[in-house]
């Protein structure tokens, strides 16, 4: 209530319409025609009385006319903890008002609060903090879509060599090799008419993408890929074969090879290669039969 300064420290205030509407209503300068002080001097009687310029002279000044008393208006507003004669009881000593006023105007708390007065809207904490965190999710958003879009280059390069059945280690992947295997020179050559691949290999400290163990995880993932869109046409399919194949690696193993056929929802029948199996330490027509038992149950054809 302007009328009689009934204001609030605004930090007690929740709302931010409800502390513009406080601040924008501006101070109260009533005419105060009740405010008189009365000194004597060499045995005369004065009486001051309160002149309206006082308002036009200190722009923080307000006034009760319920109470006669004059008030600092920012202090009122935004000082909560030192509660001077200005923000809680009200000043009425016209005598030495002029010297009242000057030391109240030098008083950190009332700079404070004349500042807080100025900027109040104009710089608000929570509208900053929802731009930070704008900023921050925007930031966030276009790193995690930077890192999707150099991923996916990298499996489709694990693809590529993939379906042209070549191979992705090099013998000597260092820097200063003049070969660094098909999937690192790959990636390299890409890069050169690529900007978004050549700015994350030029700026990657910890994920480069080119280690021998990321290689290895994007091929596990990819065939996870593989495997569940297989699983997934093979269940559908009405007609399943298995073929199992026994070959040697290079290091004279027995891998075993497992292919099934079946009709896809197109209608056409495929042929899709599940793996290998080392059946080294057993390759009688039993351990063969378990694994054909182990393929119908993992893809759900037994009765296909």
């Amino acid at each position: 209530m302007h009328c009689g300064i009934t204001v609030i420290p605004l930090i007690w205030i929740e709302t931010f319409s409800e502390k513009r509407e406080i601040v924008e209503g501006g101070r109260p300068t009533p005419e105060l025609q009740g405010l008189h002080t009365t000194s004597k001097r060499s045995g005369k009687v004065f009486i001051r009385s309160f002149q309206t310029s006082n308002y036009d002279k200190y722009k923080w000044l307000a006034g009760s006319s319920k109470l006669n008393k004059l008030f600092c208006w920012p202090c009122l507003l935004f000082n909560s903890t030192d509660k001077t004669v200005w923000c809680k009881k009200g000043y009425d000593d016209l005598a030495n008002l002029c010297n009242a006023v000057n030391r109240h105007e030098k008083t950190k708390t009332h700079l404070s609060s004349c500042l807080m007065n100025a900027s109040f809207g104009r710089t608000r904490i929570d509208m900053q903090l929802d731009e930070q965190a704008r900023q921050h999710i925007s930031a966030h958003n276009l790193m995690v879509h930077k890192n999707r879009e150099v991923l996916r280059r990298f499996i489709d390069v694990v693809c590529f060599l993939g379906k042209q059945e070549l191979s992705f280690r090099g013998r000597v992947e260092l820097e200063e090799s003049a070969n660094r295997g098909n999937y690192v020179e790959l990636i390299k050559l890409l890069s050169a008419y690529d900007p978004t691949l050549e700015q994350h290999l030029h700026t990657a400290t910890v994920f480069s993408g080119l280690s021998n163990r990321i290689q290895n995880d994007l091929i596990v993932a990819v065939k996870d890929v593989m495997l569940k869109a297989i699983k997934d046409e093979v269940m559908r399919s009405p007609f399943v074969a298995i073929s199992l194949d026994e070959t040697s690696d290079v290091k004279t193993l027995s891998q075993l090879t497992t292919i099934v056929r079946y009709v896809n929802p197109d209608g056409k029948a495929v042929e899709r290669f599940l793996g290998f199996t080392d059946v080294s330490e057993d390759r009688t027509a039993a351990r063969l039969k378990q694994e054909v038992g182990k393929t119908l149950n993992e893809y759900g054809c037994g009765e296909n």
